[in-house]
């Protein structure tokens, strides 16, 4: 009779501390507030120095380009031009056939490769850019103590043919409100753009 009455203090105390633990744990498990902040990617984009900066910069880059390939496309023209006047069949005739048909490869060839060159530039810039952006986005949102920071799209434009292409619209949505107290976009701006101006 003993031994059961020990054991069952034992029990007795040993659920005791299990229920307490538990109660612990539920209060331990409690969600913390999360200060929560929004940024306008597209605001954002439309307004950084650097951004514009390196537009500018690819666009003179294209220009370029283009120009090259016009003066090259002109090399070709002359050259079709002097094969028209020869007469078929002789040495000179073959002669400048194969400088026309080298100068179309090697137009084909440098102009596929400088394309993909300042494409793949473009995306080296884009993706530099996104990572100082959410570098910027970080700090700021350290900053001011916002642990949390969501994508905010701006005014939904509802053009659509189908119902099916509304309802794609209204499910890419990401956040439904925000008000402007935690809308930080502004700040990320004119920290990006003041170290930008700072490295310049």
């Amino acid at each position: 009779m003993r031994i059961n009455r020990v054991s069952l203090t034992v029990i007795g105390a040993a659920l005791f501390l299990v229920a307490l633990a538990g109660a612990g744990a539920g209060t331990a498990m409690r969600a913390q507030p999360t200060a929560v902040a929004v940024v306008d990617l597209s605001v954002l984009s439309n307004q950084l120095n650097e951004r514009t900066k390196i537009e500018s910069d690819l666009q003179a880059r294209q220009e370029d380009l283009q120009r090259q390939q016009e003066e090259r496309k002109n090399q070709i023209n002359r050259l079709q031009q002097d094969l028209a006047v020869l007469a078929p069949g002789t040495a000179a005739y073959q002669q400048k056939e194969q400088e026309l048909q080298k100068a179309v490869l090697e137009f084909q060839v440098w102009s596929n490769f400088e394309s993909q060159r300042l494409n793949r530039e473009r995306g080296i810039q884009k993706e530099n850019l996104y990572r100082k952006v959410l570098d910027a986005v970080a700090k700021v949102a350290q900053a001011n103590g916002y642990d949390l920071v969501l994508f905010k799209e701006g005014k939904p434009d509802f053009n659509y043919e189908n119902l099916q292409q509304l309802d794609a619209l209204i499910h890419m949505r990401k956040v439904l409100y925000a008000s402007e107290s935690v809308d930080i976009t502004s700040q990320v701006i004119d920290r990006m753009n003041n170290e930008f101006q700072a490295g310049q």
